[in-house]
């Protein structure tokens, strides 16, 4: 896959290395050997280098690795909020979203009351199932959102969804306007055509097939399948659910993280 504009390496871990902490197979670029090299030797910026080394493993999706090293760099300064901050999504991209949860909590303790930490604790919670306290924190994300299209667009989308599951009646996201400038979360826009009553689930899952592997197209999958399982046409939604399962790239967005985490409890259970 080539290197695109969602910054991260056309070669990459894959899904099954982080969500089960399998062999990824990869070697160190350059950069990362560099720092590794630097690490060991003393150079007297630990922390610094720690972050950097994780931050660079970020970009070949090496997860589990990247969280050691904010881990080693928070041993040493243990009230970082940018250590913290860089950790706790990270652990949702390696399915523990309960202690991505416990860092952007900690965060929001730091630096409370902002729009990308409301919105990422509506995340943690809605990948963890606690749907009633997920729709609680992307109230309060769409409410802070006002005057940034993009992330209307995003806590609109993730409200939507979590209605579906909480059946809370409650309709803020039917207000989105759809001719806000939406240049990147174009997916959640789309997808809301859809949420909102616009076009059939059917029809929005045969638009996201038919941009398969591409960010946007999970986001809108994954809608398709919520909106049909909210409706309890099971076997339609889980034969969608398993198609984004079955997709390799952006595997690492968060509606997949969603989807998988969905797809493996009902796995489980048949």
């Amino acid at each position: 896959m080539p290197q695109n504009k969602y910054f991260f390496a056309g070669v990459h871990a894959s899904k099954e290395s982080q969500f089960y902490d399998l062999p990824h197979g990869l070697s160190d670029r350059a950069d990362v050997a560099e720092l590794r090299k630097r690490i060991e030797s003393g150079d007297d910026d630990q922390f610094g280098l720690l972050v950097l080394l994780g931050d660079r493993l970020c970009f070949q999706l090496r997860f589990r690795e990247a969280i050691e090293c904010y881990t080693n760099a928070l041993d040493i300064s243990p009230n970082a909020f940018g250590a913290l901050r860089k950790r706790a999504p990270r652990y949702l991209c390696i399915q523990e979203p309960h202690k991505a949860f416990e860092d952007f909590l900690a965060c929001a303790k730091m630096a409370p009351q902002t729009l990308e930490l409301e919105y990422r604790l509506g995340i943690s919670s809605y990948i963890k199932g606690d749907y009633e306290t997920a729709e609680l924190f992307f109230e309060r994300s769409l409410e802070l959102s006002e005057s940034t299209p993009e992330m209307i667009a995003a806590s609109s989308y993730w409200l939507a969804i979590t209605a579906l599951k909480t059946n809370s009646g409650k309709k803020k996201w039917m207000d989105f306007n759809f001719s806000l400038p939406v240049h990147v979360q174009t997916g959640y826009r789309s997808a809301l055509f859809a949420l909102c009553g616009f076009t059939e689930p059917e029809e929005s899952a045969q638009n996201a097939i038919d941009q398969s592997g591409s960010l946007d197209g999970s986001i809108i999958l994954y809608s398709a399948y919520c909106m049909l399982e909210a409706s309890n046409e099971h076997a339609k939604a889980f034969e969608i659910l398993d198609k984004l399962v079955g997709w390799d790239d952006f595997w690492h967005s968060f509606a997949y993280l969603a989807a998988w985490r969905e797809w493996s409890a009902k796995k489980l259970m048949s």
